[in-house]
């Protein structure tokens, strides 16, 4: 594993949490 492949992994998976915890929170709303 590369550091800048190391770390773009990270970056990606915490902007999918992102948008998983925001794309719940509309689905939660009528």
């Amino acid at each position: 594993w590369s550091a800048p492949l190391r770390l773009a992994m990270l970056c990606w998976s915490m902007v999918t949490v992102m948008i998983s915890c925001s794309a719940g929170k509309n689905w939660r709303q009528p």
